[in-house]
């Protein structure tokens, strides 16, 4: 994701995604509206190199809810959603989700006819 190394013996990224869905229960919107992000990013930052897709996608799924649920999880239970991942702590889930706000400029609304772009993309891509 956006040329991010991948590390010896991590989980993979869709393995990642699929922990992530399984782990919340949130509905497919969340989802989309992360892969909207994602792509809002790499277009406002097409020359950036991230470290971890892992942490990227996590950053992306924590802001796609709590931009579309009125009752969001809390960065505590992110936190414990992103350790099975690797063995993140509450300072770095609060960091990830900061810079990738900075990233976007912090322009997270996601309407839903973003959602529907997003899922016309996906199925033509399969």
């Amino acid at each position: 994701m956006f040329s991010c190394p991948s590390k010896e013996g991590t989980i993979s990224l869709p393995a990642v995604i699929a922990h992530c869905i399984n782990r919340t229960q949130l509905p497919e919107s969340v989802l989309f509206g992360a892969i909207y992000l994602l792509a809002k990013l790499h277009i406002l930052n097409p020359t950036n190199r991230g470290t971890s897709g892992h942490r990227l996608f996590l950053a992306a799924y924590m802001i796609s809810s709590k931009s579309q649920i009125d009752s969001p999880f809390s960065n505590e239970t992110w936190r414990s959603v992103g350790k099975a991942i690797e063995n993140l702590s509450i300072h770095s889930v609060n960091r990830i989700e900061r810079e990738l706000l900075d990233y976007v400029r912090w322009e997270v609304v996601i309407r839903q006819q973003d959602i529907e772009m997003v899922k016309v993309s996906s199925s033509n891509a399969v």
